[in-house]
């Protein structure tokens, strides 16, 4: 079955974040096949480089780029909300003459469009939020 996943809370700001990781580890323990998770509102500082939390407690932004990798999951965050929030690539910092940009390497940038694709490439849609 296909999943695609929409996140609306930072990372450390509730538990959603953290318990939407491990949902996505259970569903690829399955067999499962993530298609794409989206960052939306306050969830776009999940893809923050800049995030540096103490050595006891998770850090979400490194977990969610080791199940990229691993995974090969999409994670895009909603780029008027990213720059809202000041979350941007290098390109649209440069861009943007805002120097370089702060988003881990493991994210990009999209519109809702690619939000709508992914539920409607989906058999199942979730969203976490607050």
């Amino acid at each position: 079955m296909k999943f695609s996943i929409l996140i609306k809370t930072s990372p450390y700001q509730q538990q959603a974040a953290l318990t939407a990781q491990h949902f996505i580890s259970a569903l690829l323990d399955k067999g499962h096949e993530v298609l794409r998770v989206f960052f939306y509102q306050e969830g776009v500082y999940n893809a923050t480089a800049l995030s540096l939390p103490p050595q006891d407690e998770s850090n979400v932004i490194e977990n969610w780029g080791r199940l990229a990798d691993q995974h090969n999951i999409d994670l895009v965050i909603c780029s008027t909300a990213g720059l809202r929030r000041g979350i941007m690539d290098d390109d649209t910092a440069s861009r943007q003459s805002q120097g370089q940009g702060v988003m881990h390497p493991a994210f990009r940038s999209g519109s809702l469009l690619l939000l709508v694709d992914a539920m409607a490439e989906s058999d199942r849609f979730m969203a976490f939020e607050g």
